[in-house]
């Protein structure tokens, strides 16, 4: 069983203070994981699959962390359809189209899984992007040590070894080149000690039903990547 919904993310507490409200079962969370096919073992229960801007900042935060970032700081937009499908003022095409806005910096409830699966603090500010699909993240760390954008190239996909969905690029990646795909691209840059990360992903897709799929394939002890190897569509 996979869970698209936050249900199962955090334990009650957590839940209790982003939610404003006490968890309908807390008796059922132990029994939910809260992880990302790339970065976790396949779990013997039901998972909880993280939303589009958990799963494009931990992609392209992971690497940093694991060369030492204990703090992370993130811009990220969405597209349009990353607002659900109930209409609403960000939904409404005449307000959406050709505009870009920033919500809930610092008090965004998805912040706190970023936290939990990353180790390492998150500083967070989403916006709404004038588009429908996808989920640009742009990720800002300080190392103890000076490296190189090749050495953060070199180091991010040991981090994804066997994920057939994540590619590290020599370049800065494009939405459109994810967006109706499963699949994630990122990018690095860095100076001294400021090292910059780049992750695109379809919002729909890797961000939700894509991930879920991964994560059921897996449970039923299939190829990772049944059902979706999709092309890129160029359009959102």
């Amino acid at each position: 069983m996979v869970d698209l919904s936050a249900d199962f993310r955090h334990d009650a507490g957590t839940y209790a203070a982003l939610y404003g409200g006490a968890h309908p079962h807390p008796d059922l969370l132990a029994r939910f994981t809260c992880a990302l096919p790339e970065l976790s073992p396949t779990p013997e229960g039901p998972v909880a699959h993280p939303d589009c801007f958990t799963t494009a900042t931990t992609l392209g935060a992971a690497p940093l962390v694991a060369l030492g970032a204990r703090t992370v700081h993130v811009s990220a937009i969405t597209g349009s359809t990353g607002s659900g499908r109930g209409p609403k003022e960000g939904t409404h095409h005449p307000q959406r189209h050709a505009n870009l806005w920033a919500y809930a910096p610092f008090a965004h409830r998805h912040a706190p899984e970023m936290t939990r699966l990353l180790g390492a603090e998150v500083h967070f500010a989403p916006h709404s992007g004038p588009f429908a699909r996808g989920t640009h993240a742009t990720i800002f760390a300080t190392l103890d040590r000076s490296v190189t954008a090749e050495e953060v190239r070199v180091a991010a996909p040991e981090v994804y070894v066997g994920s057939p969905f994540v590619t590290v690029l020599d370049g800065e990646p494009r939405l459109k080149d994810v967006v109706g795909t499963n699949r994630c691209h990122l990018g690095y840059a860095a100076r001294g000690r400021e090292v910059v990360a780049f992750a695109v992903i379809d919002n729909l897709l890797q961000g939700a039903a894509g991930g879920a799929v991964q994560w059921m394939n897996r449970l039923a002890g299939l190829p990772e990547d049944l059902g979706l190897q999709q092309v890129a569509i160029h359009w959102g």
